[in-house]
């Protein structure tokens, strides 16, 4: 009985130390990744700002920050085109504020293009679904891409119109676009969650069917490779 005991006290330990070891190796590459984050945006001269919704900000704040080495500066997850000001999580989930969940991209002009953008946003979200994305339903998950210039507009219109005649999809695409009008910051333990809570971010993300639909849909193109 008391080996048994002993055992089981010496495997919690083991299990406790390597949870304190992902915590600590996730806070140092939280930090490292504000660090980055600041220094590109102090070096950086021309500095874009695009908006888009694509249901859960986790997966899309995650999903541009992959393309960091590429161009993409920073990403914050928030909301955007509602009526209530600053809203809280909370608020937004009840679906009354009128906004979604939404990300701002920063990028770096001289490396990446809006253009680039929109086709890393439609590797990332279900176009054709009207009432949510993947796991997550009601109006707050659906997609947007708001645009800020008469630029912008043509260039997501284009860029909607040829994957629509691209034949990848059976149904009709559903995004809208529509004229940015508000983005508020999401609050502080939504930002970069896939690097501070990666336990929780990957079981959502296991369990909501994102990935299974993007690879059905992109296969080996899920990745959009930025031309220079």
């Amino acid at each position: 009985m008391k080996n048994t005991y002993k055992y089981y006290i010496a495997a919690a330990i083991v299990i406790i130390l390597g949870f304190l070891g992902v915590v600590g190796a996730n806070y140092i590459k939280y930090q490292n990744d504000l660090e980055s984050k600041e220094s590109n945006l102090s070096n950086t001269q021309n500095i874009g700002e695009a908006y888009f919704a694509g249901g859960c900000f986790w997966c899309v704040e995650s999903g541009f920050e992959k393309y960091k080495d590429e161009g993409v500066i920073d990403v914050v997850s928030g909301y955007a085109g509602g009526n209530t000001v600053n809203p809280t999580y909370k608020e937004v989930g009840t679906g009354n504020t009128g906004h979604r969940e939404a990300v701002k991209v920063l990028y770096d002009t001289s490396k990446i293009s809006y253009e680039d953008l929109l086709k890393i946003f439609w590797r990332l979200v279900n176009p054709t679904d009207n009432d949510g994305q993947y796991v997550d339903r009601g109006f707050p998950y659906t997609t947007a891409i708001f645009y800020q210039t008469s630029e912008e507009k043509e260039a997501a219109e284009a860029s909607k119109n040829q994957l629509s005649s691209s034949g990848r999809y059976d149904l009709e695409l559903v995004t809208p676009i529509i004229p940015y009008s508000n983005f508020y910051d999401a609050e502080d333990y939504h930002q970069d969650f896939y690097i501070k809570s990666p336990l929780r971010y990957n079981t959502y993300t296991n369990a909501s069917g994102r990935k299974e639909y993007l690879s059905s849909i992109w296969g080996d193109d899920v990745h959009y490779d930025i031309v220079k």
